[in-house]
């Protein structure tokens, strides 16, 4: 007869059971913390492009609010945002070096700096590098050879370059707002140096123009009264209306208003 005490070998039973229980919970759930773990790491290990791209872009939109007050008005130009908009261009070009319009942006943001005596023209010779990628990376850009041909023209005053390049920006985009307003400012700003091949492409611009929207019309007016060329203006439209083809009746009022009163 067993000396057992009736149920002690079922409790012993039941103790080991819920301790392997237990013990399989706990392994369970180690494994899951595990796994959590493995996948956070790796989601973050996947989101980082995803951040930076973020970053870079931020910095970005950040410059461009910059370059658009400087446009505007050249005062709101100080030594410390240029160098604000110097070091987000260079960190957003750390991040993505081969971003077409990051590379234009830092451009620009040199050329202001130059302008505004603030980068010396002997180290302006990297926005030569900036504008040739930009370019190579996105070939039928309009505005990216439109700003290469004001750069050329401006800063190293190689003028049959930079017509070569208004004649690519031309090219893809007759219309597009900043390549008729680079082409008139490079003509205006070099006019007793261009032959009149060169001038004509000014005067195409305001053919363009005169009967297009307030988007295209207003910055190309701007720069005819900023360089005092309206009479020149008057006298090409009115020879180039003819009675076959006579001006809208906005292109009509802009004429005489813009250009042709008082003359």
């Amino acid at each position: 007869m067993s000396n057992t005490v009736p149920g002690t070998a079922d409790a012993t039973l039941s103790a080991v059971a819920e301790q392997t229980f237990v013990k399989g919970q706990q392994r369970s759930l180690l494994i899951r913390r595990v796994i959590a773990v493995v996948l956070a790491l790796s989601t973050l290990v996947l989101l980082a492009p995803v951040w930076q791209a973020g970053m870079a872009s931020a910095n970005f939109f950040r410059v461009q609010f910059l370059l658009n007050e400087w446009d505007k008005n050249s005062d709101n130009l100080t030594p410390e945002r240029y160098a604000q908009a110097l070091q987000l261009m260079e960190v957003t070009l750390s991040k993505d070096p081969d971003h077409p319009h990051y590379l234009l942006s830092m451009a620009k943001v040199l050329e202001w700096g130059w302008y505004k005596g603030l980068r010396p023209a002997s180290e302006m010779a990297v926005v030569e590098r900036y504008y040739q990628q930009a370019i190579q990376l996105r070939p039928q850009w309009p505005n990216a050879y439109a700003d290469y041909a004001w750069y050329q023209s401006t800063v190293q005053f190689r003028l049959t370059e930079a017509f070569e390049q208004l004649a690519l920006a031309d090219q893809y985009g007759p219309y597009m707002p900043q390549v008729l307003q680079r082409t008139l400012a490079v003509v205006y700003s070099q006019w007793p140096h261009l032959n009149a091949t060169q001038k004509a492409l000014g005067y195409q611009v305001l053919a363009r123009s005169i009967g297009a929207s307030p988007r295209l019309y207003n910055p190309v007016i701007l720069l005819v009264k900023q360089h005092q060329m309206q009479r020149l203006g008057c006298i090409y439209l009115q020879a180039r209306q003819s009675a076959d083809k006579p001006y809208s009746e906005l292109a009509q009022q802009r004429l005489q208003r813009d250009f042709c009163q008082n003359r």
